[in-house]
């Protein structure tokens, strides 16, 4: 995964070789881990 979490609870990662994007949001600045959190469980997933 390539990509960029922001300081707000923004996120954008992408796999080219499999043509996955993941981008999202949590719209806060407590809890700076969960989009972090949320991008490893859908990683996890895609395994």
């Amino acid at each position: 995964m390539i990509g960029h979490g922001g300081a707000s609870g923004v996120l954008m990662y992408a796999n080219p070789a499999r043509a996955i994007r993941i981008v999202g949001s949590t719209i806060q600045l407590a809890g700076r881990e969960r989009p972090y959190r949320f991008l490893a469980a859908v990683t996890n997933l895609l395994r």
